[in-house]
């Protein structure tokens, strides 16, 4: 989503797909993809750290959620509902299903029937949120 591509080689259709995928998976293991150099160095670390084929030493969602390239230009509300959100047992945390749901409320006119509870469309905000 942030340079338009896969980091890894993914199998073309004229390729042999089984062949294709074990490339693919090897590529992943030994962690050979490519990193666009116009990416800020904070992104090709956070980039690094969620591409290790290790799921034990990946980065975890909290740490993403604080790492200085995430944080950065976030409002101090954003980053406290995170930490929030991040603190909820797994069991109270809002499925993909409600997320939907509150993005297409947020786009309804307001109760007075005047203005919206957000300034996106609901499929712009669906979208943005790779929920469309």
């Amino acid at each position: 989503m942030l340079v338009g591509g896969l980091p890894f080689k993914a199998p073309r259709a004229t390729d042999n797909v089984v062949n294709a995928v074990v490339d693919m998976l090897s590529d992943m293991r030994a962690q050979r993809y490519h990193m666009p150099a116009h990416l800020s160095p904070a992104l090709q670390d956070l980039l690094r750290r969620m591409l290790l084929p290790d799921p034990q030493a990946r980065t975890t969602m909290a740490e993403i959620m604080w790492h200085p390239w995430f944080m950065e230009g976030l409002p101090v509300e954003a980053a406290a509902m995170n930490d929030n959100y991040l603190r909820l047992p797994r069991n109270c945390q809002q499925s993909e299903e409600e997320i939907k749901a509150i993005a297409l409320k947020a786009a309804q006119p307001n109760e007075q029937g005047c203005g919206y509870h957000a300034v996106l469309s609901p499929v712009a905000g669906l979208a943005r949120l790779g929920l469309a």
